[in-house]
């Protein structure tokens, strides 16, 4: 009820649509009525000036318009002059960003402007909490298992380093009892001095050898692994959605340990391209089990990924398919860019290059 300095009383509908007042003085009565979508289609008596309320209890506005919470409404048209800021599409009729109460303005009230029934309203909202509380929840794990991967790196580099002490402590250690066996058989004859000269040469030359070839295997298998870890911790993003969007499109994914990539097999036809796209540390494919050649080509393309989000942070992700489709169609469109031959044509099975 809305009190005035000459009426008594105002009186309102259901829906807070003001329909009778009475007036102070002499308790004169007025009768406002109006159509359901909000038009006055007739008054009886003297309707107050000073009352500027209108359909729903919205305030009316000197263009005929009513001002109803987000939005202007016109009672002419039964529509709202702008769109609805709140749309669920999950219900057809609200897919119609203009309508007024699903176009049934006897049994539903839309007074603030907003999306109706109030409850799908609340229950949108709530859902977009959890989705907000969920990537928070994922952002912390992933946090978690960068810690985690650095912590491993840590491990590995010692590994190896202690493998590089054993190395040079069997080498020293052999060196030493091979001098200590030319010193005890110094006294021979020349004939057993040159015969043991020689053994002790292809002795030391072997040994030298060994230990080499395992500090380089060593050194090697460090730097692949350390490497492998690195790219996928910067690809750790785009792994974790493409890996989950082709699982839930049916595709058969596993961890491939050579290449530490994600490799999914009967991926969705519509992910990949050709015989096959690397997407982060994924490969999307048709084939049930891709050759070592071809994984080893498209872990070339997690490389690039990598490097290019090392190069410019997140924007990477965007910056890298942008200017692999610009040299795919400067170069023909034949998949004989500058990109696949840098992860070698043979291998990709690009045999039209």
């Amino acid at each position: 009820m809305q009190s005035l300095t000459d009426s008594a009383g105002l009186f309102a509908d259901h829906h807070d649509t003001a329909q009778v007042t009475i007036a102070a003085a002499g308790q004169a009565v007025a009768i406002r009525r109006e159509t359901p979508f909000g038009q006055t289609r007739g008054t009886t008596g003297a309707w107050p000036s000073m009352l500027d309320k209108g359909f729903v209890g919205g305030t009316v506005d000197k263009t005929g318009l009513i001002h109803l919470g987000a939005r202007e409404y016109d009672p002419s048209l039964g529509r709202f002059a702008s769109r609805d800021p709140v749309l669920l599409y999950g219900q057809p009729q609200q897919l119609h960003g203009y309508a007024y109460g699903n176009n049934s303005p006897a049994t539903v009230s839309d007074a603030d402007g907003l999306c109706w029934p109030k409850w799908a309203c609340k229950a949108a909202k709530r859902t977009a909490k959890r989705v907000w509380h969920g990537a928070r929840k994922l952002w912390h794990e992933t946090k978690k298992s960068f810690k985690k991967i650095k912590r491993e790196i840590r491990k590995a580099a010692s590994r190896v380093w202690r493998g590089i002490k054993k190395g040079a402590t069997k080498l020293w250690r052999a060196t030493r009892k091979a001098t200590n066996d030319i010193k005890r058989n110094l006294s021979r004859a020349w004939r057993h001095t040159v015969d043991l000269s020689r053994r002790i040469t292809r002795a030391t030359t072997n040994g030298l050898r060994a230990a080499g070839r395992e500090t380089l295997n060593a050194g090697r298998n460090f730097l692949r692994d350390g490497w492998h870890l690195l790219r996928a911790t910067y690809n750790a993003p785009l792994t974790l959605g493409v890996g989950a969007a082709a699982t839930l499109g049916g595709g058969d994914c596993g961890v491939n340990g050579q290449e530490m990539m994600l490799v999914c097999s009967n991926a969705p036809d519509w992910m990949y391209d050709r015989g096959g796209t690397t997407i982060g540390n994924v490969f999307l494919t048709g084939d049930g089990k891709p050759s070592e050649r071809l994984l080893a080509h498209e872990a070339k393309h997690a490389d690039q990924w990598a490097m290019s989000q090392m190069l410019l942070g997140p924007v990477g992700m965007i910056a890298f398919p942008i200017a692999y489709g610009a040299e795919e169609k400067a170069s023909g469109g034949k998949g004989c860019n500058f990109f696949e031959r840098w992860a070698g044509l043979d291998d990709g099975n690009y045999d039209q290059c």
